[in-house]
């Protein structure tokens, strides 16, 4: 819980009604600084989505309205997951590829966990964010792998 409030507190550029930094000061520090970088964002909505989903949205949120830049790194991160995903279609939706079992389960798994950390964080980012989850192909490339 501790953690929680304290990824709340650094998440505002404001600690009380007379207490604040300036918001461009703040969102320059947490960027540069790499304090909330696009990684930890997901694995703080990953984390805490289920336990506080308000509060994980205020985080999650704040910053990625704070610093727009955010935003940037969000479509280059999708379009790497993108192409995982699109390495492990055909190799694991040819029946002959000769895939131990224990690869398997591990990519699913990796697949699960990307699925799953992508949903808590679309759930906890702003609005904004749904249209470059649709802009590019990753759902396909999902919906595919579903498929297989």
């Amino acid at each position: 819980r501790r953690v929680f409030m304290t990824l709340l507190r650094v998440a505002q550029p404001r600690e009380d009604g007379k207490h604040f930094m300036d918001t461009d000061f703040w969102a320059k520090v947490l960027y540069d600084r790499k304090i909330f970088d696009l990684p930890k964002l997901m694995d703080v909505a990953a984390v805490f989505w289920e336990s506080s989903p308000d509060v994980t949205e205020r985080i999650v949120s704040s910053i990625m309205e704070g610093q727009p830049q955010h935003y940037d790194s969000l479509t280059q991160a999708l379009g790497l997951i993108e192409g995982v995903v699109a390495e492990l279609i055909p190799r694991f939706s040819d029946p002959e590829c000769g895939a131990e079992p224990q690869e398997w389960q591990e990519a699913l798994l990796y697949l699960l966990d990307i699925a799953g950390t992508l949903a808590c964080f679309a759930r906890a980012a702003p609005a904004r964010v749904a249209s470059i989850f649709l802009s590019g192909s990753l759902l396909d490339a999902l919906a595919c792998v579903h498929e297989t």
